[in-house]
């Protein structure tokens, strides 16, 4: 059964949030900071995702990591499209497309004007538009904790037509692609709506709080979450978990319960080869950023120290 949940690299937002990767029955800590949105390009070799708290973006390729921040608050999620990188900056209700190349910001789509109103949180295409997800089109700060029940939506956002639009969800996250249709977590009712290319749309109810979705192999792969506002939410779900579903067959086939409480996104890479290629640029990325913070602390510890002698001589006091 683990063999299904192979090679997955999962984030987990808020408090105790990291990023996992799980290889087999081993569950390895990437980054231990709480982190929301990921994005994969393989044609690129780009691994992107948003840090929370620090609201930094970090890019991983080939060539090494790097951490890059903007005018931007509450990162929920990251995009990329080629040489663009799209930031969801939720604080802002808006949406920045960064470039890669010149590494700063391009565009900044803002859908609302009072701050965090309509909690945007994540991306995905349709048919090629670029849309997003949010809990509602609120006209105050945090509007949405009176109340998101079927007062969410999902809309492409340069485009007015109906064909990338859905409306009446309950605080939706997760929009994902490919042949089989178009996927969203209508998270607040433990659900996923899967639209078929024909245009009928299914409900599958998992359970729980869903946020995360990816697909290999025709493996739907769907996070839970124990939720911090939904009332819905189902007690029974212990901690986090990741659930798949056949597509093919419609059916449930396997879960695997995670180290944490909260899942935000989920990707899905292809075999144990490419893990363990991008584990390795992960955790060299982390190794030098752990390494610079050591030595901003023994930098900051060197000058408390001598700042703590100078007193002492000062005060005619002993040094030693």
């Amino acid at each position: 059964m683990n063999a299904i949940f192979d090679n997955l690299i999962i984030s987990a937002p808020n408090q105790a949030g990291c990023v996992l990767a799980l290889l087999g029955n081993d569950e390895l800590v990437i980054d231990d900071r709480a982190t929301c949105g990921m994005s994969w390009d393989p044609s690129q070799e780009i691994f992107v995702r948003a840090v929370q708290g620090v609201d930094r973006v970090v890019i991983t390729t080939p060539r090494g990591t790097s951490e890059v921040s903007g005018d931007w608050g509450d990162l929920h999620d990251v995009l990329i499209d080629g040489d663009d990188l799209y930031v969801v900056s939720t604080r802002h209700n808006a949406v920045v497309r960064w470039s890669l190349t010149n590494n700063g910001e391009q565009e900044r789509i803002e859908l609302s004007v009072a701050e965090d109103s309509w909690h945007i949180n994540c991306l995905g295409k349709r048919c090629g538009a670029l849309c997003f997800s949010a809990f509602g089109e609120f006209d105050e700060i945090r509007g949405y904790k009176q109340g998101t029940r079927s007062r969410g939506f999902v809309r492409a956002i340069n485009e007015k037509g109906g064909l990338h639009r859905l409306t009446g969800l309950s605080q939706p996250h997760s929009l994902i692609e490919d042949e089989n249709g178009w996927f969203v977590c209508n998270s607040e009712l433990g659900e996923v709506w899967w639209e078929r290319p024909e245009g009928e749309t299914e409900r599958i109810y998992i359970g729980g709080y869903v946020r995360g979705l990816a697909i290999r192999e025709n493996v739907l792969y769907v996070g839970v979450s124990m939720s911090r506002n939904a009332d819905t939410f189902d007690s029974r779900v212990g901690g986090g978990k990741i659930v798949a579903f056949d597509i093919s067959t419609g059916s449930r086939i396997g879960e695997r319960a995670l180290p944490v409480t909260e899942v935000y996104d989920i990707v899905a890479l292809p075999d144990r080869a490419s893990t363990l290629v991008l584990l390795v640029r992960l955790l060299s990325g982390e190794l030098q950023r752990l390494s610079r913070a050591n030595r901003v602390y023994q930098d900051a510890t060197a000058i408390l120290r001598n700042e703590n002698v100078r007193l002492k001589l000062a005060l005619g006091l002993p040094t030693s």
